[in-house]
C-alpha cells in the first residue's frame, strides 16, 4: 500500500476527481478557487471518501459523516494532495 501519492487519477471537465490513495478511494468535487463552502474554506466542496470500500468520510458542502482515528489523518492528507491537483 503507497499512501504517498494519488494513483488512478481521472480529471473530468465538470471538475469531479476520482482517485486512489492506498486502500482508501476517492471521489471528490473541486472548485477552481476557494469557496466558502469547501472544507476549511478551500476547493473541496463535495468528498466521499472510502477505505476498503466502506465509505468513512462524507463531505456536501459540510459534513454529513466525518472520519475518525486513522481515517481522519488520511484524510487530511488527501486534501492537501487534491488541491494541489489543480
Amino acid at each position: 500500500m503507497n499512501r504517498n501519492t494519488l494513483t488512478n487519477i481521472t480529471k473530468r471537465q465538470d471538475g469531479w476527481i476520482t482517485a486512489d490513495y492506498g486502500d482508501y478511494r476517492i471521489l471528490a468535487k473541486l472548485s477552481p478557487e476557494n469557496s466558502e463552502f469547501g472544507i476549511d474554506n478551500g476547493r473541496i466542496f463535495k468528498l466521499e471518501l472510502a477505505h476498503k470500500n466502506k465509505t468513512v468520510a462524507v463531505y456536501e458542502r459540510g459534513w454529513e459523516k466525518y472520519p475518525t482515528g486513522q481515517h481522519e489523518t488520511v484524510m487530511d492528507e488527501i486534501i492537501k494532495k487534491l488541491e494541489a491537483q489543480l
